[in-house]
């Protein structure tokens, strides 16, 4: 995501991917990857936090924190998720 890096999240990224931004605004696979070829919204930086791998036969659920830094609309805005 910080190196847009597009081909390669296509390859990584579930077809069925919603993507839920801090905003509460959700993108299917498709419009994410085109937010971020856009560089309407960029990620400066992800610290992940505290990440535990719990898995179900086949299925893992990662779980944790992360600080984020990204930039939207030419501002900056620093905070953390979970």
């Amino acid at each position: 995501m910080i190196d847009v890096d597009i081909a390669e999240l296509g390859s990584i990224l579930a077809d069925d991917l919603t993507y839920t931004h801090t905003t509460c605004q959700t993108e299917i696979k498709a419009e994410f990857l085109s937010t971020l070829q856009s560089q309407t919204l960029r990620y400066e930086s992800i610290e992940p936090k505290n990440v535990q791998v719990h898995m179900y036969g086949s299925t893992a659920v990662v779980t944790g924190l992360s600080e984020m830094r990204v930039t939207a609309r030419d501002q900056e805005f620093a905070f953390a998720i979970r």
